[in-house]
Protein backbone atom coordinates (compact mmCIF):
# COMPACT_ATOMS: atom_id res chain seq x y z
CA UNK A 1 0.00 0.00 0.00
CA UNK A 2 1.32 3.46 -0.49
CA UNK A 3 1.82 5.68 2.65
CA UNK A 4 3.98 8.65 3.55
CA UNK A 5 7.34 8.29 5.78
CA UNK A 6 10.01 9.83 7.29
CA UNK A 7 12.80 8.05 6.89
CA UNK A 8 15.26 9.86 8.83
CA UNK A 9 15.17 12.42 11.50
CA UNK A 10 14.55 15.97 9.82
CA UNK A 11 14.45 14.19 6.32
CA UNK A 12 12.28 15.23 4.15
CA UNK A 13 9.10 13.06 3.96
CA UNK A 14 8.10 10.96 0.56
CA UNK A 15 5.33 8.47 -0.54
CA UNK A 16 6.26 5.01 -0.65
CA UNK A 17 5.26 1.52 -0.52
CA UNK A 18 4.92 -0.38 2.40
CA UNK A 19 3.50 -3.88 3.68
CA UNK A 20 -0.17 -3.13 5.26
CA UNK A 21 -0.09 -3.19 8.97
CA UNK A 22 -0.15 -6.93 11.36
CA UNK A 23 -3.25 -6.87 12.74
CA UNK A 24 -2.87 -7.41 16.48
CA UNK A 25 -5.71 -9.18 18.54
CA UNK A 26 -7.68 -5.98 20.47
CA UNK A 27 -6.98 -3.56 16.77
CA UNK A 28 -8.84 -2.31 13.76
CA UNK A 29 -7.60 -2.37 10.09
CA UNK A 30 -9.32 1.23 8.58
CA UNK A 31 -9.19 2.06 5.12
CA UNK A 32 -8.72 5.71 5.13
CA UNK A 33 -10.47 8.27 3.27
CA UNK A 34 -9.78 11.69 4.92
CA UNK A 35 -6.07 12.05 7.49
CA UNK A 36 -6.04 15.83 9.11
CA UNK A 37 -2.96 17.80 8.59
CA UNK A 38 -1.81 20.04 11.37
CA UNK A 39 -1.25 23.65 11.40
CA UNK A 40 2.27 22.35 12.73
CA UNK A 41 2.97 19.23 11.12
CA UNK A 42 5.99 20.73 9.08
CA UNK A 43 7.56 22.36 12.48
CA UNK A 44 7.15 18.91 14.02
CA UNK A 45 8.61 16.65 11.26
CA UNK A 46 11.74 19.08 11.42
CA UNK A 47 12.35 18.69 15.13
CA UNK A 48 11.41 22.36 15.50
CA UNK A 49 8.73 21.78 18.71
CA UNK A 50 10.85 19.16 20.66
CA UNK A 51 7.93 16.78 20.27
CA UNK A 52 9.15 12.99 20.75
CA UNK A 53 8.14 11.06 17.53
CA UNK A 54 8.15 7.43 16.97
CA UNK A 55 11.38 5.69 15.64
CA UNK A 56 12.36 5.93 11.88
CA UNK A 57 11.16 5.19 9.86
CA UNK A 58 7.71 5.31 10.28
CA UNK A 59 4.54 7.16 8.60
CA UNK A 60 2.87 10.56 10.22
CA UNK A 61 -0.81 11.70 10.92
CA UNK A 62 -2.18 11.61 13.72
CA UNK A 63 -6.33 11.57 13.23
CA UNK A 64 -8.54 10.41 10.29
CA UNK A 65 -11.80 9.02 9.18
CA UNK A 66 -12.33 5.96 7.50
CA UNK A 67 -13.58 2.45 6.94
CA UNK A 68 -12.92 -0.55 8.99
CA UNK A 69 -12.17 -3.57 6.95
CA UNK A 70 -11.06 -5.95 9.55
CA UNK A 71 -10.82 -6.47 13.10
CA UNK A 72 -8.79 -8.32 15.74
CA UNK A 73 -10.19 -11.93 17.61
CA UNK A 74 -10.92 -9.85 20.10
CA UNK A 75 -12.62 -6.91 19.05
CA UNK A 76 -16.54 -6.89 19.97
CA UNK A 77 -18.22 -3.72 19.03
CA UNK A 78 -16.65 -2.82 15.68
CA UNK A 79 -17.65 -4.05 12.75
CA UNK A 80 -15.72 -4.59 9.21
CA UNK A 81 -17.61 -1.72 7.14
CA UNK A 82 -18.36 0.79 9.98
CA UNK A 83 -17.28 4.12 9.21
CA UNK A 84 -14.91 5.58 12.20
CA UNK A 85 -13.38 8.61 13.40
CA UNK A 86 -10.04 8.01 15.00
CA UNK A 87 -8.94 8.84 18.21
CA UNK A 88 -4.94 10.06 18.07
CA UNK A 89 -4.60 9.20 22.15
CA UNK A 90 -3.27 5.75 22.63
CA UNK A 91 -2.59 4.42 26.21
CA UNK A 92 -1.21 1.28 27.75
CA UNK A 93 -4.25 -0.78 28.53
CA UNK A 94 -3.16 -1.98 31.59
CA UNK A 95 -5.50 -0.55 34.93
CA UNK A 96 -2.69 1.90 36.31
CA UNK A 97 -2.93 5.37 37.59
CA UNK A 98 -0.65 7.15 34.79
CA UNK A 99 -0.48 4.72 31.96
CA UNK A 100 2.33 5.52 29.47
CA UNK A 101 0.62 6.95 26.25
CA UNK A 102 1.27 8.77 22.93
CA UNK A 103 -0.62 10.81 20.17
CA UNK A 104 -0.22 8.77 17.24
CA UNK A 105 3.06 8.92 15.38
CA UNK A 106 3.01 12.87 16.63
CA UNK A 107 4.68 12.39 19.93
CA UNK A 108 5.43 10.61 23.68
CA UNK A 109 3.52 11.33 26.57
CA UNK A 110 5.41 10.36 28.98
CA UNK A 111 9.05 8.81 30.23
CA UNK A 112 7.46 5.37 29.12
CA UNK A 113 5.73 6.16 25.77
CA UNK A 114 8.31 4.66 23.21
CA UNK A 115 7.24 1.40 24.56
CA UNK A 116 3.90 2.12 23.10
CA UNK A 117 5.15 3.94 20.07
CA UNK A 118 6.85 0.96 19.05
CA UNK A 119 3.20 -1.17 19.32
CA UNK A 120 1.85 1.62 16.77
CA UNK A 121 4.24 3.32 15.17
CA UNK A 122 2.47 4.59 12.11
CA UNK A 123 -0.03 6.71 11.50
CA UNK A 124 -2.81 8.04 9.09
CA UNK A 125 -0.71 9.51 6.22
CA UNK A 126 -1.46 5.92 4.61
CA UNK A 127 -4.32 3.78 2.54
CA UNK A 128 -4.60 1.94 5.68
CA UNK A 129 -3.78 2.21 9.07
CA UNK A 130 -4.05 -0.38 12.63
CA UNK A 131 -5.28 1.40 15.58
CA UNK A 132 -6.32 0.11 18.67
CA UNK A 133 -9.85 -0.09 18.96
CA UNK A 134 -10.69 1.84 21.88
CA UNK A 135 -9.40 4.44 19.51
CA UNK A 136 -12.24 4.45 17.26
CA UNK A 137 -15.63 5.72 17.24
CA UNK A 138 -18.77 4.19 14.67
CA UNK A 139 -20.15 7.27 13.04
CA UNK A 140 -23.58 7.91 12.00
CA UNK A 141 -24.74 7.33 8.50
CA UNK A 142 -26.19 10.49 6.51
CA UNK A 143 -27.43 11.10 3.33
CA UNK A 144 -24.55 12.82 1.26
CA UNK A 145 -21.89 12.82 4.15
CA UNK A 146 -18.88 11.13 3.05
CA UNK A 147 -15.41 10.46 4.90
CA UNK A 148 -14.05 13.46 3.96
CA UNK A 149 -17.14 15.17 5.10
CA UNK A 150 -17.39 13.65 8.57
CA UNK A 151 -12.88 14.11 8.54
CA UNK A 152 -14.36 18.00 10.03
CA UNK A 153 -15.61 16.42 13.34
CA UNK A 154 -11.90 16.36 14.54
CA UNK A 155 -11.81 20.54 14.23
CA UNK A 156 -14.30 20.19 16.92
CA UNK A 157 -12.74 17.56 19.23
CA UNK A 158 -10.18 19.55 21.38
CA UNK A 159 -12.39 22.58 22.32
CA UNK A 160 -15.51 19.96 23.36
CA UNK A 161 -13.07 18.67 25.52
CA UNK A 162 -12.62 22.67 26.84
CA UNK A 163 -16.45 23.07 26.70
CA UNK A 164 -17.37 20.12 28.36
CA UNK A 165 -15.02 20.04 31.55
CA UNK A 166 -16.41 23.46 32.38
CA UNK A 167 -19.69 22.10 32.56
CA UNK A 168 -21.20 24.71 29.27
CA UNK A 169 -24.91 24.73 30.24
CA UNK A 170 -28.00 25.83 27.96
CA UNK A 171 -28.36 29.76 28.16
CA UNK A 172 -24.79 30.16 29.15
CA UNK A 173 -22.35 32.85 28.57
CA UNK A 174 -18.85 31.99 26.76
CA UNK A 175 -15.84 33.91 26.22
CA UNK A 176 -13.40 32.32 23.60
CA UNK A 177 -9.99 33.15 24.04
CA UNK A 178 -8.05 32.90 20.70
CA UNK A 179 -11.39 32.49 18.66
CA UNK A 180 -9.56 33.42 15.43
CA UNK A 181 -6.82 30.71 15.55
CA UNK A 182 -7.38 26.83 14.45
CA UNK A 183 -8.14 25.12 17.97
CA UNK A 184 -10.27 28.15 18.55
CA UNK A 185 -12.64 29.37 16.16
CA UNK A 186 -14.44 26.06 15.93
CA UNK A 187 -15.09 26.54 19.49
CA UNK A 188 -17.66 29.70 18.65
CA UNK A 189 -20.37 27.35 16.48
CA UNK A 190 -19.92 24.21 19.07
CA UNK A 191 -20.35 26.43 21.97
CA UNK A 192 -24.21 27.82 19.82
CA UNK A 193 -24.35 24.34 19.48
CA UNK A 194 -24.36 23.52 22.81
CA UNK A 195 -26.53 25.61 24.11
CA UNK A 196 -24.66 29.02 24.54
CA UNK A 197 -27.27 32.05 25.24
CA UNK A 198 -24.16 34.31 24.03
CA UNK A 199 -20.68 33.66 22.14
CA UNK A 200 -18.42 36.62 22.87
CA UNK A 201 -15.21 35.42 20.15
CA UNK A 202 -12.16 36.98 21.32
CA UNK A 203 -9.33 37.63 19.10
CA UNK A 204 -6.88 39.80 16.74
CA UNK A 205 -7.44 38.50 13.46
CA UNK A 206 -10.44 41.13 11.82
CA UNK A 207 -11.33 39.10 9.02
CA UNK A 208 -11.52 36.13 11.20
CA UNK A 209 -13.51 37.50 13.48
CA UNK A 210 -16.01 39.46 10.99
CA UNK A 211 -16.61 35.59 9.26
CA UNK A 212 -17.42 34.17 12.98
CA UNK A 213 -20.00 36.71 13.37
CA UNK A 214 -21.92 35.82 10.40
CA UNK A 215 -22.65 32.56 12.35
CA UNK A 216 -25.19 33.72 14.64
CA UNK A 217 -26.59 37.02 15.82
CA UNK A 218 -25.49 35.57 19.44
CA UNK A 219 -21.57 36.01 18.34
CA UNK A 220 -20.51 38.85 19.58
CA UNK A 221 -16.92 39.17 18.04
CA UNK A 222 -13.86 41.55 19.94
CA UNK A 223 -10.58 42.19 19.35
CA UNK A 224 -8.02 42.03 21.88
CA UNK A 225 -6.44 44.72 22.66
CA UNK A 226 -3.44 43.37 24.87
CA UNK A 227 -4.08 45.46 28.44
CA UNK A 228 -6.58 43.41 30.42
CA UNK A 229 -8.45 46.04 31.66
CA UNK A 230 -10.02 47.54 28.18
CA UNK A 231 -10.70 44.41 27.05
CA UNK A 232 -12.50 43.34 29.86
CA UNK A 233 -14.72 46.55 29.88
CA UNK A 234 -15.81 45.23 26.08
CA UNK A 235 -16.55 41.96 27.92
CA UNK A 236 -18.65 43.70 30.80
CA UNK A 237 -20.33 45.82 27.57
CA UNK A 238 -21.33 42.71 26.38
CA UNK A 239 -22.67 40.96 28.96
CA UNK A 240 -22.24 43.61 32.14
CA UNK A 241 -23.05 41.05 34.98
CA UNK A 242 -20.21 38.99 33.52
CA UNK A 243 -19.77 35.93 31.77
CA UNK A 244 -20.54 32.12 33.23
CA UNK A 245 -17.66 30.81 31.24
CA UNK A 246 -14.67 31.44 29.23
CA UNK A 247 -12.28 29.16 27.14
CA UNK A 248 -8.62 29.63 26.34
CA UNK A 249 -6.93 28.24 23.11
CA UNK A 250 -4.20 30.50 22.20
CA UNK A 251 -1.16 28.56 21.50
CA UNK A 252 2.49 30.15 22.26
CA UNK A 253 0.76 32.76 23.75
CA UNK A 254 3.46 35.47 24.67
CA UNK A 255 2.35 37.01 27.40
CA UNK A 256 -1.02 36.20 29.97
CA UNK A 257 -2.96 39.52 29.13
CA UNK A 258 -5.79 37.70 27.49
CA UNK A 259 -6.52 34.76 29.65
CA UNK A 260 -6.45 38.03 32.45
CA UNK A 261 -9.44 39.74 30.72
CA UNK A 262 -11.23 36.34 30.65
CA UNK A 263 -10.79 35.83 34.14
CA UNK A 264 -11.70 39.30 34.76
CA UNK A 265 -14.68 39.12 33.00
CA UNK A 266 -16.33 36.02 34.72
CA UNK A 267 -19.24 36.73 37.04
CA UNK A 268 -18.99 35.44 40.41
CA UNK A 269 -18.44 31.84 40.52
CA UNK A 270 -17.89 31.76 36.90
CA UNK A 271 -15.21 29.23 35.46
CA UNK A 272 -12.50 28.94 33.05
CA UNK A 273 -10.64 26.00 31.02
CA UNK A 274 -7.07 26.48 29.65
CA UNK A 275 -6.22 24.16 26.80
CA UNK A 276 -3.42 26.30 24.77
CA UNK A 277 0.03 27.11 25.89
CA UNK A 278 1.96 29.84 27.23
CA UNK A 279 5.97 30.83 27.03
CA UNK A 280 5.76 32.57 29.89
CA UNK A 281 4.48 31.83 33.19
CA UNK A 282 1.10 32.62 33.81
CA UNK A 283 0.05 35.56 36.39
CA UNK A 284 -2.77 35.25 37.93
CA UNK A 285 -5.17 37.92 40.10
CA UNK A 286 -4.86 35.44 43.47
CA UNK A 287 -7.37 37.58 45.75
CA UNK A 288 -10.26 38.21 43.07
CA UNK A 289 -10.19 35.07 41.92
CA UNK A 290 -10.48 33.76 45.60
CA UNK A 291 -13.35 36.33 46.38
CA UNK A 292 -15.39 35.50 43.42
CA UNK A 293 -15.06 31.85 43.55
CA UNK A 294 -13.32 31.71 39.94
CA UNK A 295 -12.57 27.86 39.46
CA UNK A 296 -10.11 27.55 36.88
CA UNK A 297 -9.55 24.02 35.16
CA UNK A 298 -6.97 23.04 33.05
CA UNK A 299 -8.38 20.25 30.17
CA UNK A 300 -5.93 18.60 28.05
CA UNK A 301 -7.24 17.33 24.93
CA UNK A 302 -11.25 15.28 25.82
CA UNK A 303 -12.57 12.69 26.98
CA UNK A 304 -13.12 9.69 25.21
CA UNK A 305 -16.71 9.68 24.40
CA UNK A 306 -16.18 12.73 22.25
CA UNK A 307 -16.31 11.87 19.01
CA UNK A 308 -19.88 10.22 19.61
CA UNK A 309 -21.27 12.78 21.49
CA UNK A 310 -20.14 15.58 18.64
CA UNK A 311 -22.01 12.66 15.96
CA UNK A 312 -24.97 12.65 17.74
CA UNK A 313 -24.85 16.92 17.58
CA UNK A 314 -24.48 16.93 13.68
CA UNK A 315 -26.67 13.83 13.58
CA UNK A 316 -29.13 15.58 15.42
CA UNK A 317 -28.52 18.81 12.87
CA UNK A 318 -27.52 20.94 16.29
CA UNK A 319 -23.67 21.42 14.76
CA UNK A 320 -23.22 21.88 11.28
CA UNK A 321 -19.80 20.66 10.01
CA UNK A 322 -20.81 22.88 6.80
CA UNK A 323 -19.22 26.05 8.82
CA UNK A 324 -15.89 24.22 8.11
CA UNK A 325 -14.08 24.47 4.91
CA UNK A 326 -12.22 21.63 3.55
CA UNK A 327 -9.03 21.40 1.20
CA UNK A 328 -7.78 18.43 -0.13
CA UNK A 329 -4.54 17.21 -1.42
CA UNK A 330 -3.35 13.76 -2.74
CA UNK A 331 -0.83 12.23 -0.59
CA UNK A 332 1.41 13.04 -3.26
CA UNK A 333 0.87 16.48 -2.42
CA UNK A 334 2.08 16.75 1.23
CA UNK A 335 4.31 19.52 0.79
CA UNK A 336 1.47 21.50 -0.28
CA UNK A 337 -1.22 20.05 2.41
CA UNK A 338 1.56 21.18 5.24
CA UNK A 339 2.35 24.59 3.54
CA UNK A 340 -1.95 25.47 3.17
CA UNK A 341 -2.23 24.23 7.02
CA UNK A 342 0.14 26.48 8.01
CA UNK A 343 -1.53 29.08 6.53
CA UNK A 344 -4.93 28.58 7.12
CA UNK A 345 -6.86 30.69 9.88
CA UNK A 346 -10.24 30.05 11.52
CA UNK A 347 -12.60 27.45 10.36
CA UNK A 348 -10.46 25.82 7.69
CA UNK A 349 -9.27 22.26 7.64
CA UNK A 350 -6.94 20.25 5.57
CA UNK A 351 -6.87 16.54 4.83
CA UNK A 352 -5.13 13.92 2.89
CA UNK A 353 -7.19 11.84 0.73
CA UNK A 354 -4.94 8.56 -0.25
Amino acid sequence: MRAIRQLETNSPVVVDEVSEPILKDGDVLVRIEAAGVLSYHEDVLASRLGYALPEHPFTPGNDGVGIVEATGKTVVHVSVGDRVAIDPRIFARENVSEPDGMLLALTGLSSGAVEVQKLWPDGTWAEKVAVPSENVTKLPTIAGMDGVGWSRLHKFAVCYGGLSRAQLAGGDTVAVLGATGNFGSPAVPLSLAMGASKVIALGRNESVLDKLSKLSPRVFPVKLMGDPEVDIAELRKIVPGGIDLGIDLIGQAKDSSGIQAVIGGLRNGGRVAIQGSMNVPLELPYNSIMARDITILGAFMYPRDTFRKLGVLVESGTLDLDCVEVNMFPLEEINKAMQRAAEIRGLGHVVLTP
